[in-house]
């Protein structure tokens, strides 16, 4: 009865030892919505100095849906089209870590830029010069070669 009673002081403790690390580990989590226009308003603050939680959020934010967003849509693709051609390699690197199914909508909307003020062989030119990241530039360039022929 001792035993028992000892097991059960020892796993009670033990659970609310852990329990305040998961809820803090749960705090530092950061729910991104798809099409949320305050990662834009985000991404479009921290342009001159962009880290990897911020390409990150931008990734995550696009989905299918999106395109039915016209203010979103615009304003993200472009976005996209901005931080390719200031941090290429930042932008590979980050690509490479989203899950497969987001990887395939930010190709789309490279595919397709909504505004015609990004020189497209310039950008082309940054990204065949990066160092590693050989399957996101690849399709990278792939995408941005689809691109110069929609233009």
């Amino acid at each position: 009865m001792i035993t028992q009673s000892r097991t059960m002081l020892l796993l009670l403790t033990t659970s609310l030892l852990i329990l305040p690390l998961t809820t803090l580990a749960t705090k530092r989590t950061e729910i991104i919505t798809e099409c949320d226009r305050k990662i834009l308003v985000k991404t479009q603050h921290n342009l001159t100095h962009l880290k990897a939680k911020d390409v990150q959020r931008l990734f995550l934010a696009f989905d299918d849906n999106c395109k039915h967003h016209d203010d979103f849509h615009a304003w993200g693709n472009e976005l996209l089209f901005e931080v390719l051609q200031r941090k290429p390699k930042l932008f590979l690197k980050q690509l490479e870590l989203i899950p497969n199914g987001k990887h395939r909508v930010i190709l789309d909307e490279l595919e397709a830029p909504q505004n015609h003020r990004f020189d497209l062989e310039s950008i082309l030119r940054k990204v065949a010069r990066v160092k590693g990241h050989d399957r996101a530039k690849e399709a990278v360039l792939s995408a941005l070669q689809q691109a110069s022929h929609n233009y």
